[in-house]
């Protein structure tokens, strides 16, 4: 038969070989197919185990769900089984005593979340096969897992056969013995078993078909499970055979005598009832119904219809099938001579057969029955639904099979006893003063007798269980109803609230001493924290304050926003106490997570910092469990999970049950705005939230001294600047709490000094140059001398690594004029080329192919400017000139045809304070002192020294109009230009302008950087994009670079050069190469720009003389062009160079 049972088909075909008359049973159901061909994933059964025994407890037996491939996939959600009892019982435990139940607290299998399989175990007390499947939430079982049920021991004795309609003195069978289990399983004997037959004196019994060898016995052979046997009878009425052994429960077989006579006053002759009288609750047995007389032939003369009387069934059932569609009656064909029939009762008891035919009232059939209970599989805790708080109320426990029907056990159990909730005391006797915890129930008996006292109003929940567990537990619910009115109590759902939503039933009640209800009139609800509000619908729609408490109890829900844990007040004027609970509100889900810790923070300094969730309230919930915490913001620090920011950093935290928070430690690097991020990202459902949190990242304490240069190299009495800095340890500018001295050990003679011309020198104390250090000191370094120095520098603990300092002869500064040049190396100067007015000032008119250092010049020279005949420089703030003077542009107070100084002298009434000097072509002027006045001197023809006079002077004398603040100066060929005013706008005066500076250049009236001037020309850099725009005689600008311009020389005879990006480029006349293409042009031939061969990056000056060009480019000074006075310093004479080399060496 097809026995569904929950979740679980079980298609069982029976072994049986007696308990009918067709002799054998077989399938009365269908069996069950699996839909899983139609579907993707399905179940699959597994086990070990293929045979087990009838009635014993098998197992493990595991469920799993697979995909189409056979791979095992893991659930996202609880899969559950529901079970209802049958032939097969199904249970969670190894000794099959906690079975599958609604009623119990193991309701039904299931695949837990996140898990492959379930496990379960299972009882069957029919033997045969069996096919195991399951199935639920859509999907079925592919393969059934086929199972083997042995029978057990045979204990019991089985008669069958035919015909039941035995003729008189005629040999009639075969019949057989079977062997069978407790279950009713036709099963084998272990050993030769003796079966006595009993039939009374009308009744003999033979051994073979024939009828020839008597017996009042048989024998079942070991390892069978049956024997034959034949009779004969002399009967006239029906007979009843009996087979018994000692060992075995005997059983007996009615036969109707087809030979006997009518009984008198009987007519039409009686309906005869063949089959077993006794049978088990539960199991399906077989019943023949005779309609022929003694002659064999049918009484049937019609076509009838029989009927059941069911009452006196006792609730058993009748089919047509075996057990399977139940039927109340069944139609009689005219003619039939017998009907076979199915029985079944769940109820142990007397019952009785009954069939009539209501056509024919006198053809009733009677058969008596006892249904015998199997064996107790489960306890039932029996109390009354109801008791008063306090009282003594009797209860008693009884041990029933899967059929709810009482059964007694076979040995003394003990029965242990527990209360689940409530305080419920249990005894032993009716006045409840022999407290007990636990009863024997004695040996073949069912029912226990038990006391129970609660004095403590509402539903108590009672448990009883055996101590071997074998039947396992039962429960029972009882309602404790209040004595006497005396208090009022607030009772709750015992879960929390989720906020925002609708509670659980509230109910307040009147009760007596013992917690029973009563009732009273008006009660008002309140909750004095006001964070929660009272509502009498489920879906907390309509609101409610008060009520009339008419019926003993109230029911309310509440719901309420804020987290936290609140007090609910029930108020009558009736009773003066008060009703009082407390409800707990739970957040909700994350709406947004947060993160706290310092907004503010040290560089180097580990700070914590706390991730929590609020729900859509506000509420601060708890993180999701099995997720992952990612961080992000290491551009400017790391994340650390241990304190004091120790172990290896880290980018996320993997977290396990759910949390309130968790913590994280952050370490920042670099100083500014960080934004510490933080994504929570959840794994078991789609969760995914992110917060950014403001830091501001402080510089650390310091944690050392650093010395700076601006630069690499170090050329000898080049002004250097140097930075001496508190750093942290992550080299951010770090800073005292208030200034500390910072002490400078040099060695040699290194010289330190505060401003940029390298004249005030720091203070000197112990040997030390001390100064004051807050975060950050500029200071510049000077050292005339070639040589290797080491500085140090140490204040508040802090000192300095050495920082060494290899002081070179470099080229510093450069100037061109006519045909020769002059060039700052080291501190020192030099100067080569034409020499014939003493203008290299080495004391004598021979022209120089090298440089030659200009006497008394040889250290500390900060600034040179060559003119076309003459040159000046300043030493000392000084400023000294030599060379051609006839125009007075010595400025030595001297004048006139024939002056000459072949050797510097002194510029008159100048002071030691010159800033910067210009010499043009017979005239010169210098920026002198703290307001940086300009004066100038030499040829005044077209007004070129500013003074509103074409008067020559041989000595300083102030531009007019322009006052102080002139930032440079550029005398040119007749012409003088300057950058002068807050505005740096541009000034020029002489050839092609006025005498004096009266008017600003047109187009470049601010931000002026440089200048260079020619005859009446020139050009300037403008602006921080550093552009160069140039103008002619005519004072039409035009712009030649957007941008990058550092140096521009406008001069010699007709062409002009800029360095742009380190990078020169050159224009304009090139009779002798000195536009730098390689080439020699014709006198008058304009040459385009060109960027020079060789010098497209590294130049950082660049001088022009008359036909020759100079650069320094990387520490060298290169120059080329017209070399007919051996100006490009390369130690020969050529009528022109046309690629640069480097000066002071032998080219040719």
């Amino acid at each position: 038969m097809s026995i569904l049972i929950g979740a679980f088909a079980l298609t069982y075909c029976s072994g049986g070989g007696g308990g009918g008359g067709d002799g054998g049973s077989s399938s009365g159901g269908e069996e069950s197919t699996s839909s899983s061909e139609s579907i993707s994933n399905y179940f699959r059964v597994e086990s070990s185990v293929s045979h087990i025994i009838a009635g014993k407890c098998s197992g493990p037996y595991t469920v799993k769900i697979v995909d189409p491939k056979g791979k095992t996939i893991t659930v996202s959600e609880d899969t559950y089984m529901d079970f209802m009892s049958g032939s097969s019982a199904f249970f969670a435990d190894a000794n099959c005593t906690k079975i599958f139940d609604p009623d119990t607290d193991i309701q039904a299998l299931f695949i837990p979340t996140g898990k492959e399989s379930a496990e379960f175990y299972l009882k069957n007390p029919l033997a045969g096969t069996m096919e195991l499947e399951v199935s639920g939430s859509g999907l079925d079982t592919k393969n059934p897992l086929l199972l083997t049920i042995e029978p057990t021991t045979a204990e019991k004795l089985s008669l069958d056969g035919s015909p039941y309609d035995v003729e008189a003195d005629r040999c009639q069978g075969p019949y057989s013995v079977y062997t069978r289990d407790q279950y009713e399983n036709d099963t084998s004997v272990s050993q030769d078993t003796v079966v006595t037959l009993e039939g009374g004196s009308q009744a003999t019994f033979y051994e073979d078909d024939g009828c020839n060898k008597k017996t009042s016995s048989i024998t079942v052979l070991a390892g069978n499970r049956s024997q034959k046997f034949y009779l004969k009878s002399s009967a006239t009425e029906a007979l009843i055979i009996e087979a018994s052994t000692p060992d075995f429960q005997g059983k007996t077989l009615s036969l109707y005598a087809s030979g006997a006579s009518a009984a008198v006053g009987q007519e039409p002759p009686q309906v005869f009832l063949l089959g077993s009288s006794d049978l088990f609750s539960g199991s399906c047995a077989s019943y023949v119904m005779m309609f022929d007389d003694k002659e064999g032939n049918s009484f049937i003369k019609d076509n009838y219809t029989a009927s059941f009387n069911l009452d006196k069934a006792k609730g058993g059932k009748f089919y047509l099938d075996e057990c399977g569609t139940g039927i109340s009656n069944f139609p009689i064909i005219k003619g039939q001579k017998s009907q076979k029939f199915y029985f079944k009762s769940t109820n142990p008891g007397e019952a009785l057969i009954e069939i009539s035919i209501p056509e024919l009232e006198a053809f009733i059939a009677s058969f008596p029955l006892t249904i015998k209970p199997r064996d107790p599989s489960k306890l039932k805790l029996i109390c009354p639904e109801d008791m008063t708080a306090g009282f003594c109320t009797p209860c008693h426990v009884q041990t029933v099979d899967h059929s709810e029907n009482m059964a007694p056990v076979r040995e003394d159990t003990s029965i242990k006893f527990m209360a689940i909730n409530g305080q419920t005391l249990f005894y032993s006797d009716m006045g409840c003063s022999s407290q007990v915890s636990q009863a024997t129930l004695a040996k073949n008996q069912d029912t226990l007798p038990i006391f129970v006292k609660e004095t403590v109003a509402g539903t108590i929940k009672l448990s009883a269980y055996d101590e071997d567990d074998v039947f396992g537990s039962s429960d029972r619910s009882i309602n404790v109803k209040a004595a006497e009115v005396h208090n009022m109590i607030l009772q709750g759902p015992p879960d929390f609230l989720v906020a925002g939503t609708c509670s659980s039933e509230y109910t307040l009640k009147i009760v007596d001493d013992f917690g029973n209800l009563t009732s009273d009139t008006q009660i008002r609800l309140s909750n004095r924290e006001g964070q929660i509000s009272f509502y009498e619908d489920r879906g907390c729609q309509n609101a409610l304050s008060s009520f009339d408490l008419s019926k003993n109890e109230k029911s309310f829900y509440v719901k309420g926003e804020k987290a936290g844990s609140f007090f609910i007040f029930g108020e009558s004027s009736r009773i003066s106490s008060r009703a009082l609970s407390s409800v707990t509100i739970e957040p909700g889900d994350i709406s947004n997570i947060f993160i706290s810790g310092d907004s503010t923070i040290k560089a180097g300094d580990c700070h914590k910092y706390q991730v929590f969730a609020k729900d859509s309230y506000g509420n601060g919930t708890g993180l999701e469990g099995n997720s992952v915490l990612v961080l992000s913001g290491q551009e400017q620090g790391m994340f650390y999970v241990e304190k004091e920011c120790a172990g290896q950093s880290i980018s996320q935290i993997s977290m396990g049950a759910p949390r309130g928070s968790v913590s994280f430690y952050y370490k920042g690097r670099g100083m500014g705005d960080v934004k510490l991020k933080a994504t929570l990202v959840g794994q078991q459902r789609e969760i995914r939230k992110e917060k950014e949190y403001p830091v501001t990242v402080i510089v650390g304490k310091p944690s050392r001294l650093v010395l700076t240069f601006d630069t690499q190299t170090f050329g000898a009495g080049q002004c250097v600047k140097g930075s001496a800095a508190l750093q942290d340890l992550y080299e951010n500018l770090a800073s005292f709490d208030a200034p500390q001295d910072i002490f400078f050990q040099k060695s040699r003679h290194l010289k330190l000094f505060s401003d940029s011309s390298c004249t005030q020198s720091l203070t000197s104390r112990s040997g030390f140059f001390v100064s004051q250090l807050s975060s950050k000191l500029d200071f510049y370094m000077k050292n005339s001398a070639t040589e290797t120095d080491m500085l140090y520098a140490e204040s508040h603990m802090l000192r300095s690594a050495a920082y060494v300092i290899t002081t070179q002869a470099l080229p510093m500064a450069m100037s061109s004029a006519a045909h020769h040049t002059c060039a700052i190396i080291g501190s020192g100067l030099k100067c080569w080329g034409e020499n014939n007015f003493g203008q290299l000032g080495d004391g004598t008119k021979t022209n120089r192919l090298k440089p030659v250092f200009v006497s008394e010049l040889t250290m500390d020279v900060s600034a040179i400017s060559v003119g076309s005949g003459h040159a000046c420089a300043i030493q000392h703030g000084k400023l000294k000139c030599w060379g051609y003077g006839e125009e007075g542009q010595l400025g030595g107070n001297s004048s006139g045809k024939g002056v000459i100084a072949p050797f510097p002298i002194p510029v008159s009434n100048l002071g030691s304070d010159v800033v910067s000097v210009s010499a043009g072509y017979n005239h010169t002027c210098a920026i002198v002192g703290n307001t940086r006045g300009l004066e100038c001197w030499g040829k005044n023809q077209v007004g070129q020294l500013g003074d509103g006079t074409s008067q020559d002077r041989s000595f300083p004398n102030p531009v007019n109009g322009l006052g102080r603040d002139v930032w440079a100066v550029s005398a040119g060929g007749s012409a003088t230009c300057a950058i002068v005013g807050e505005e740096k706008a541009l000034k020029c005066w002489g050839l092609s302008h006025s005498s004096t500076p009266e008017e600003v250049v047109q187009g470049l009236e601010k931000d002026v950087v440089a200048v260079s001037t020619g005859s009446g020309d020139g050009c300037a850099i403008v602006g921080e994009e550093k552009a160069l725009k140039c103008w002619n005689t005519s004072h039409q600008l035009t712009t030649i670079f957007e941008s990058g311009v550092s140096s521009v020389v406008v001069g010699g005879n007709g062409h002009t050069c800029a360095i742009q990006n380190g990078g020169l480029k050159c224009w304009g006349l090139n009779d002798h190469g000195q536009v730098g293409n390689g080439e020699v042009n014709d006198s008058n031939e304009v040459i385009p720009m060109v960027s020079v061969p060789g010098l497209e990056s590294g130049v950082s000056a660049v001088a022009l003389g008359s036909n020759h060009t100079c650069v320094i480019q990387n520490d060298k000074i290169k120059c080329w062009g017209m070399n007919h006075r051996g100006q490009v310093g390369q130690g020969f004479i050529d009528v022109h160079v046309l690629s640069p080399g480097i000066v002071g060496t032998q080219n040719k």
